[in-house]
């Protein structure tokens, strides 16, 4: 079943699966391809945010008119003002955007970038605020790629950053089932984040037994990947719940 995805997708999809048990890459492919980063890249903001000695999750901090993008859960309740902890809350939860670029702000564009590069994330660069168009139509985009990402996951996940415990329960807490959560019961342990740009459809996150990220670059039908994002992951959930192990 991976493999024909996989064939029907070819240099479209990257995917790598890491079995927690012996810490191993289990399956790659693809993984170093760089694609639009999408939401995904919130996961490096939070963890730059959070992975320091010293943080103020109540500290009050406004949202600008300059960050402000339509439909954001943030920006159409009656405040513009939010505890550090609720923006990233909202960040991650449902991948608030006027959230996303204050926390930008207030981190530091470079800042995000260097610490990027401390992680090894090598190929990921953030270089716009979310839902800046004209820095697109002019090229200018947010970009990582698996690998990278995987690196970051795989860190929160064994708890070696500092305050990683609060970045999974954002993780586990993230609204969005419609690309790995997708035939999960709500009561199945997933801390994840997803990613959606134009044609560029995303997904990161671990399980108990299994760390995976899939991400499908160039494809027509948001539907159709997502149904494959989510039935990729359940086949292997299913394999390494069974005891089995297989491709």
């Amino acid at each position: 079943m991976i493999e024909g995805i996989v064939q029907k997708y070819q240099n479209k999809i990257s995917l790598q699966v890491i079995q927690h048990n012996d810490l191993n890459v289990y399956f790659s492919y693809n993984s170093k391809s760089i694609v639009p980063a999408a939401s995904v890249i919130k996961i490096l903001i939070m963890a730059n945010a959070l992975d320091r000695d010293k943080i103020c999750l109540n500290q009050i901090i406004g949202i600008s008119d300059d960050n402000v993008v339509d439909y954001s859960l943030s920006t159409e309740l009656l405040t513009r003002e939010y505890s550090f902890y609720d923006l990233l809350y909202l960040m991650m939860t449902v991948s608030d955007n006027s959230a996303a670029n204050q926390l930008i702000d207030y981190l530091g564009m470079d800042k995000i970038n260097q610490y990027a590069k401390s992680m090894g994330m090598n190929d990921t660069n953030l270089q716009r605020k979310f839902m800046d168009m004209k820095s697109k139509s002019m090229g200018i985009d947010n970009v990582t790629t698996l690998d990278d990402m995987m690196i970051l996951i795989e860190k929160i996940r064994k708890k070696e950053l500092l305050n990683s415990q609060l970045m999974i329960k954002m993780l586990q807490n993230n609204r969005d089932r419609s690309k790995l959560a997708r035939f999960n019961s709500e009561d199945d342990f997933l801390a994840h984040k997803t990613g959606l740009n134009e044609k560029t459809f995303l997904d990161i996150g671990f399980d108990e037994k299994i760390t995976i990220g899939i991400f499908i670059n160039g494809c027509d039908h948001e539907s159709q990947a997502s149904d494959d994002i989510g039935k990729i992951y359940k086949w292997y959930k299913e394999w390494f719940n069974d005891g089995v192990v297989g491709k």
